[in-house]
This record gives C-alpha cells, sequence and structure tokens, in this order.
C-alpha cells in the first residue's frame, strides 16, 4: 500500500498544468488572457476538490493485490441505504448530483468545441466511469457503484442546463455576454 500526499498531488497537477497551458499559448499563438485563465484555474481547482473528496485517504495499492468491492445493478446500492437511513441515503445521492454540476456548466464555459449537450454529458458519464474504475483498481478504501456514475451524469447533464440557461439569459445582457466570451476565449 502506498499513501500518497494530497498536497504533492496537487503539485504536480498544478505544475502540469501550467506547462500546458504554456505550451498551448505558445502553439495557437493566442494572448495571455487573465479571465479566462481564472477560468481555467478554477476549473482545475474544481477537479482536484473531486480528485480528494472522491479518493481521501489517498491509500493506492496495484491492481489485484486487493479485494475491491462493486456495485453493477442500477439503484441496488442506493435502495439498499435508503432502507437502512433515509437522510443518509439523500445526502450520498444527492452529493453525487451535486458533485458534477459544476462540471457540465464548466465544461462548455471553458472549452467551445464541447458546448452540445451529449458531449458534455458524455464527459461527465466518462470522468465518472473513470474515478469508479479507479476507486475499483487501485483503492481498498472506496468501493465502485454504478449509480455514482448514473448520478454524477445527471449531475453533469444538470451543469450543462444552467450553462445554456445563463448563455441564453446573458444573449439578452450585454454585460454577461461579454463576460461569456471572454471567458471562453
Amino acid at each position: 500500500m502506498v499513501t500518497i500526499p494530497f498536497a504533492l498531488i496537487c503539485s504536480v497537477v498544478l505544475v502540469l498544468f501550467v506547462l500546458d497551458r504554456r505550451r498551448r499559448q505558445r502553439k495557437t499563438g493566442r494572448s495571455f488572457r487573465l479571465i479566462r485563465e481564472i477560468g481555467m484555474s478554477l476549473f482545475l481547482f474544481y477537479l482536484l476538490a473531486v480528485i480528494y473528496l472522491v479518493f481521501e485517504p489517498f491509500h493506492f495499492v496495484l491492481p489485484g493485490s486487493h479485494a475491491s468491492s462493486v456495485s453493477l445493478l442500477p439503484f441496488d446500492e442506493i435502495t439498499a441505504q435508503i432502507r437502512r437511513n433515509f437522510h443518509l441515503a439523500l445526502f450520498y445521492l444527492g452529493g453525487n448530483v451535486l458533485l458534477f454540476v459544476p462540471f457540465g456548466f464548466l465544461i462548455p464555459l471553458l472549452l467551445p468545441d464541447r458546448r452540445t449537450f451529449l458531449r458534455v454529458t458524455a464527459d461527465g458519464f466518462l470522468c465518472s466511469l473513470g474515478i469508479e474504475l479507479s476507486q475499483y483498481l487501485f483503492t481498498f478504501s472506496r468501493s465502485a457503484d454504478v449509480d455514482d456514475v448514473i448520478f454524477n451524469t445527471i449531475g453533469t447533464a444538470m451543469g450543462y442546463v444552467f450553462y445554456r440557461l445563463l448563455a441564453t439569459w446573458g444573449r439578452k445582457r450585454r454585460s454577461v455576454r461579454k463576460l461569456l466570451a471572454r471567458v471562453a476565449g
């Protein structure tokens, strides 16, 4: 078992992020846009928070060296949880949905080529699936659950709907339209 300090994970991700941003700016010849960089940094901070929430404590093991649990029947685990403790089940369900609302909102805002409902929802689904597979393969303190993927994907879709509502409303408001255009870069 390997324990990795979260500060080390954040440091490595931050360095890779900054290097990638600089490489992309040089490659495309784009100028530095402060508001866009703030948006991208907020998205990075959000992703790090998600990593912290879904993997903490950070005890990683080699695949196959431990017995992991996985629930592949949709709504089986959440139904059992509702029977045991309704309020706790609502907390987990709501948490899984809310965890991915910012993902569904920020992806189309920051990545103009990802602005369709299907693309954003698919991105959220794949990200959630990646998290659950990582929990199954590399951790012994977490379990993988298909319900998490379903509710994370619903949260992504809700975030996209919020983005579309703001974008539609923003078209009517000059200041919001300018801000959205600056963030989108």
